[in-house]
């Protein structure tokens, strides 16, 4: 992983930053940029790395944008220097660089964004989790310790449920109950990889190969509103499925349901962690139809989950013409 291949470097040089100390008016391309200057590159059977010979006015000859002009690529073809010191930095730490093209990339979150996806992702930990089947919870500040247990066994759900759960480093609870629980998290990080890969807290998970925290900001990155949205729109677009924060009147403040990215529909993938909630209903026992509006789930999911849970029992039915359930002590 620590071996850069031409068409990384040349990647990293149009699209990363490596320091704050920035250079006025060289502005990397933004992920939109390299998307289409890419999809021109391959149509005209040029390569990244191509750009790194003498010579590009005449590779460019056929190139015309006002915002990416010649000039302002090669001015960030020249930051050869910047480049291998930033490098030499991070390899240090651990970290690693990959490109859409590469195997380790998410498939999933290239074919969900497509020309849009970010060109470069920085990383620290085991890559080869980013291409497993995905639940991502969306994150909240844990303002409670109701609300971080509530986190905490969704992690712990995830992980019994053989998926591996990807969130941000704000849900330290669901990671927390992920990996205490024998899973694996994958961990989008806003800014700062290098100094996030430092925390005693990632440490014996990474030593393991449970987890990984991914960037696709260049490691030494600061906080903005906007990291903090596109890590949360990678995060949807990587995960098979999202454990969705619905806000309530009752307690628990929240509650959490699954709903599938592609389908759009809320899914039968996490039986567990239905099952799981059942014990913060207010009453000790529970119909169908209060369920359906809790969890906002269609009547026939809630009547699947109802069948299973009874045959395994972990529900009973009590006796009655209305149907009432009870979780079995």
């Amino acid at each position: 992983m620590n071996m850069l291949t031409p068409s990384t470097q040349a990647i990293l040089l149009l699209t990363s930053y490596f320091s704050e100390n920035r250079v006025k008016n060289i502005i990397p391309l933004s992920a939109e940029e390299w998307g289409g200057f890419a999809q021109w590159l391959h149509k005209h059977n040029l390569k990244p790395e191509s750009l790194l010979e003498e010579g590009i006015e005449t590779l460019l000859k056929d190139w015309s944008d006002e915002s990416i002009t010649i000039t302002r690529l090669q001015a960030l073809l020249e930051r050869g220097g910047a480049l291998a010191l930033a490098m030499e930095k991070w390899q240090r730490a651990g970290i690693w660089v990959i490109t859409r093209t590469s195997p380790l990339y998410p498939q999933q979150l290239k074919k969900r964004l497509q020309n849009i996806s970010p060109a470069l992702l920085y990383g620290i930990g085991n890559p080869k989790l980013l291409n497993k089947q995905s639940l991502g919870v969306e994150s909240i500040q844990e303002s409670s310790q109701e609300i971080s247990s509530l986190f905490w066994k969704a992690g712990r759900e995830i992980a019994n449920d053989g998926y591996i759960l990807v969130t941000d480093e704000v849900n330290k609870s669901a990671i927390k109950g992920a990996l205490e629980n024998g899973g694996n998290s994958i961990v989008f990080v806003a800014n700062n990889l290098l100094q996030k890969s430092l925390n005693g807290a990632y440490r014996e998970a990474l030593i393991q190969n449970d987890l990984v925290l991914v960037s696709s900001y260049y490691p030494e990155s600061v906080l903005s509103s906007n990291n903090a949205l596109e890590t949360s729109r990678y995060i949807q677009a990587h995960a098979t499925s999202m454990v969705r924060v619905v806000p309530k009147s009752k307690n628990p403040p929240i509650q959490l349901s699954l709903f599938d990215n592609d389908t759009q529909e809320f899914t039968d993938l996490f039986f567990n962690f239905f099952i799981s909630q059942l014990q913060y209903i207010p009453n000790d026992t529970f119909k169908p139809k209060e369920l359906e509006i809790l969890f906002s789930l269609k009547s026939s999911q809630i009547t699947t989950w109802l069948e299973e849970a009874q045959e395994r029992k972990i529900i009973k039915r009590l006796e009655g013409r209305v149907k009432r359930y009870q979780l079995v002590e």
